[in-house]
């Protein structure tokens, strides 16, 4: 399925978290739950994701180019590359952790994906 771009706060029905709190329980959650399978690059990865997902809480639409410049410059994490962000993604697809959309502009040129964190 494929969304047309908007601005985000069109897309708080998506979220499935009351509270930033709640959604930050939640990711810790997954970091322990899941720590065999997200080795040391994917749960960085996750938790740069979570960081952009709190203006919605477990919903965001970064860029990975963003997502990745980010983790260069925020210095509690290290930094990840384009690879291990999209290895973290599939694996949280696979999981059922993460949903993930394309979005595109009314003329059909693609945009960011749209990320929601699952319960």
């Amino acid at each position: 399925m494929k969304i047309t771009s908007g601005a985000i706060d069109q897309l708080e029905h998506f979220s499935q978290f009351k509270t930033v709190e709640d959604f930050q329980r939640h990711v810790k959650k997954i970091l322990v739950d899941y720590n065999n399978v997200f080795i040391n690059g994917d749960q960085m990865a996750l938790q740069m994701l979570a960081l952009f997902s709190h203006e919605i809480p477990g919903v965001s639409n970064p860029s990975i180019a963003s997502v990745v410049k980010a983790s260069n410059e925020y210095v509690c994490l290290k930094p990840i590359s384009r690879s291990t962000f999209k290895r973290m993604i599939q694996k949280a697809k696979a999981f059922g952790l993460l949903t993930v959309f394309e979005t595109e502009k009314e003329n059909g040129y693609q945009l960011s994906n749209l990320y929601i964190f699952n319960k």
